[in-house]
């Protein structure tokens, strides 16, 4: 079911393909949580990813990232099919940040910025408010930092392909805004396609330039954000 109102449009519109789900089934041993998914992501657009609890969101990401081997369809990365294990996809451009926060906390900030490849520097860019912190455990860090150290360290590699599992998870709303406000930066200043896998509709919407609804695995609803807003008791009946 596609919404029909007219598009949100991106600051330089949307054409080359990020990633694509063709035809995505994926599930966990015989238990199928997503089912022949269709999904696209352009480069320099953001892509909302809604849903319940359930849904097949964050399982979703996992197959696009190459962490689970799809029951069937395929996954596309820059408009070629892809099998290729996580770790290599990460070379064909893809960037993944999680709910989990998958930072190093024994080490301190500049060395986890040095372990994925990135400079203070390149970091600062995007997230100058981690500057005082560069050299503190990010152990001692508060969520929010953590957060926006995983960010950054992943955005500041320049990938062409960024899949974001619901980031302000635990987070203070202010914190939550100023994530999504670089991820939106990064999509139009350095043609970023972003997956955005988030609970808070509103919020994801707000940035978004296009979403989706899954329900039970299926995707049940799609359309720009803009139509979506306009129809925010469809999305959420679908949360039920």
């Amino acid at each position: 079911m596609s919404a029909t109102a007219a598009q949100k449009t991106p600051a330089t519109p949307a054409t080359e393909l990020a990633i694509a789900a063709r035809g995505l089934s994926l599930g966990y041993g015989s238990l199928p949580y997503v089912t022949e998914l269709d999904l696209e992501v352009k480069r320099g657009e953001i892509v909302a990813v809604l849903g319940a609890n359930g849904a097949g969101k964050s399982t979703t990401i996992m197959g696009l990232a190459g962490a689970l081997k799809p029951y069937a369809g395929h996954v596309e990365i820059n408009g070629e099919v892809t099998t290729a294990p996580m770790r290599m996809r990460a070379r064909q451009g893809l960037a993944v940040v999680t709910q989990e926060r998958c930072v190093f906390m024994g080490m301190t900030v500049r060395d986890n910025l040095r372990a994925g490849g990135v400079t203070v520097e390149a970091a600062l860019e995007y997230f100058p408010e981690l500057e005082e912190h560069v050299g503190r455990t990010v152990g001692f860090l508060s969520g929010g930092q953590q957060q926006m150290l995983a960010a950054a360290r992943a955005i500041a590699r320049r990938p062409k392909i960024l899949l974001a599992d619901e980031l302000s998870l635990g987070l203070a709303p202010k914190i939550v805004d100023r994530i999504l406000e670089v991820l939106e930066r990064a999509c139009r200043e350095e043609n970023l396609g972003v997956l955005l896998v988030e609970q808070q509709v509103v919020k994801a919407l707000s940035v978004a330039h296009r979403g989706v609804v899954l329900r039970r695995g299926r995707l049940e609803l799609e359309g720009t954000a803009t139509e979506l807003k306009s129809r925010l008791d469809e999305v959420q009946a679908l949360y039920l």
